[in-house]
């Protein structure tokens, strides 16, 4: 799905802007770095279900367990 945008101030957004800045990176690094950047909290299992979420939207790939943006989706 090429073209989603997720809203500004989302889980989405939040993990979308970390792996713009640094990648690619484990579920565990994301939720490290969500927690300091984000103005709201989430579990890691949460972020593991977005994270998986913009993977099958192919925003974001995922190889050897660490995932980045797709190159596609910039």
């Amino acid at each position: 799905m090429v073209g989603f945008i997720p809203k500004k101030d989302t889980s989405e957004s939040v993990i979308i802007d970390i792996l713009s800045s640094k990648s690619p990176l484990t579920v565990n690094e994301i939720h490290s770095l969500f927690k300091d950047k984000a103005m709201f909290s989430i579990t890691y299992h949460g972020i593991y279900e977005r994270v998986n979420s913009l993977v099958k939207k192919e925003i974001l790939t995922k190889i050897n367990n660490k995932f980045s943006i797709n190159p596609i989706w910039i």
